[in-house]
């Protein structure tokens, strides 16, 4: 991969050192009822942190909290040296917080290319006016935000659907447009919603070494929730398990699938 794909993001820390992400005492109520009850988490550089949990866990809701479409009613949370709960939704791009959807959040009638492009209009310099003129400042910016996408484009294995319509591809390539935006916004924190919902065997292998690759290649902290354990234990560095709202386990793989409680939150479910 080139260099240009490289986040400004370092190596996982060791313990005790610098955080990315800071969560702390996390509370929200809907109506009385208690969707986070005092959830608190870290997220450091570079890792690949995962959020398991039962149907109804909060998994969704804590998602909302961290991408301001919730405001919980207790807690603090912190990212790269800002508050951000006094962040609005729209300013998330801009502080390098990338978000995928479950049920896609494709332009349907736009190329996969253009997918990507719009989603870099955060980074450009040259302005609504320079930008429909294509020139000067506006051409090189041009040249420079295409070449990126299309580095993402290769990385997915997108580059043969760049000219197709999103909405006229299979359900599988339109999951790898979606994570494939997200990364065109070059994150420093990348939430990924169950990028492998509805996928098959195969696909999730492909995703899953996907979300390998970012890691290792382009060193962006990623936010793991999905319903699919064994995808999940075989690629995070860490795993949080939430249960009606509260945090019941957080710890190495190998360790919260030995959790007592862990086991006890999913028997019967059919997920674990």
């Amino acid at each position: 991969m080139s260099q240009s794909l490289t986040s400004a993001s370092t190596l996982p820390a060791e313990p005790g050192q610098d955080v990315l992400l800071k969560a702390e005492d996390i509370t929200l109520k809907f109506k009385g009822v208690t969707a986070l009850n005092a959830v608190s988490f870290d997220v450091r550089p570079g890792e690949l942190f995962a959020v398991i949990g039962p149907n109804g866990a909060g998994k969704t809701s804590l998602f909302n909290v961290l991408t301001r479409v919730y405001q919980p009613i207790g807690g603090a949370i912190h990212y790269n040296g800002l508050d951000l709960l006094s962040l609005r939704t729209d300013k998330l791009a801009s502080v390098g917080i990338a978000r995928t959807f479950q049920n896609l959040g494709l332009f349907p009638l736009m190329s996969v290319l253009e997918n990507l492009l719009v989603c870099r209009h955060h980074l450009m310099k040259s302005g609504v006016v320079l930008g429909g003129l294509h020139f000067g400042l506006s051409a090189k910016e041009e040249r420079s935000h295409r070449a990126y996408c299309l580095e993402i484009a290769n990385l997915l294995g997108l580059t043969r659907w760049l000219e197709r319509t999103a909405r006229d591809l299979p359900y599988g390539i339109q999951k790898k447009i979606e994570l494939a935006r997200a990364l065109a916004m070059e994150p420093k924190l990348l939430l990924l919603d169950e990028p492998v919902a509805g996928m098959n065997h195969e696909e999730t292998e492909e995703i899953a070494q996907i979300i390998l690759t970012i890691q290792s290649q382009m060193k962006i902290a990623q936010v793991l929730v999905e319903h699919d354990m064994a995808m999940v234990m075989g690629i995070a560095d860490r795993v949080m398990v939430l249960d009606f709202g509260q945090r019941i386990a957080l710890g190495l793989p190998g360790e919260v699938q030995a959790n007592p409680e862990v086991i006890r939150a999913y028997l019967g479910d059919g997920d674990y």
